[in-house]
């Protein structure tokens, strides 16, 4: 969610990224946790009353969890046991142990035997989902706004066509060979949505 009050600004920074400047990010380490943010951003959203409903969003409303999750894999190598060496002299064939060979000595089988070697490797899983709610559109003849609030309506039935628009163009283009163009930059909520690979 964003800081209260501040309004969002998405921006490309000099690696060509798409940054969003007032964006709050919040580490949580359990589910209860998580829901008592996503209560907390929901309280912050702008309302506002009409004939039609006495709260009103008057924002579209994100909010992404980014998941973690460690995972502990166990990767089984196989490993040859030490064997006795061999050394062939001039004078004649001699036993010799090797000198890191701790082995009691003696039986053939050992040669042709394989030990496990079990090595704990640490996986780590991530992944990303976007709870979006957006605001509804209203008609000024049926929720009879004046003002600020009939300003607010434009400006989400505008925000709303747009989203519409990039969905479109997506179904449109889908499984042609050629690239098709797709609004995303029309609004903040289809360009927030594309960087955050919810629109593609």
């Amino acid at each position: 969610g964003g800081v209260v009050g501040s309004e969002l600004w998405l921006h490309e920074d000099h690696d060509g990224m798409t940054q969003v400047r007032n964006l709050s990010v919040i580490e949580v380490k359990n589910e209860e946790d998580a829901l008592t943010l996503l209560y907390t951003a929901a309280s912050t959203r702008t309302v506002s009353s009409h004939a039609m409903n006495a709260r009103s969003s008057r924002a579209h409303f994100i909010f992404t969890i980014h998941l973690t999750v460690k995972s502990e894999m166990i990767q089984t190598t196989p490993k040859k046991k030490k064997v006795k060496m061999k050394e062939f002299t001039q004078g004649g064939n001699s036993d010799e142990e090797d000198e890191d060979d701790d082995d009691d000595g003696g039986d053939d089988d050992d040669d042709s035997l394989l030990e496990a070697e079990k090595e704990a490797n640490m996986v780590e899983t991530v992944s990303k989902l976007h709870l979006v709610d957006l605001a509804g559109s209203e008609r000024a003849e049926r929720t009879n706004s004046v003002g600020l609030v009939m300003r607010e309506a434009g400006f989400i039935n505008k925000s709303l066509s747009f989203l519409e628009q990039v969905v479109m163009a997506l179904a449109d283009g889908a499984g042609t060979p050629k690239p098709t163009h797709i609004p995303y930059r029309r609004s903040k909520l289809t360009h927030l949505l594309k960087v955050w690979d919810s629109l593609l």
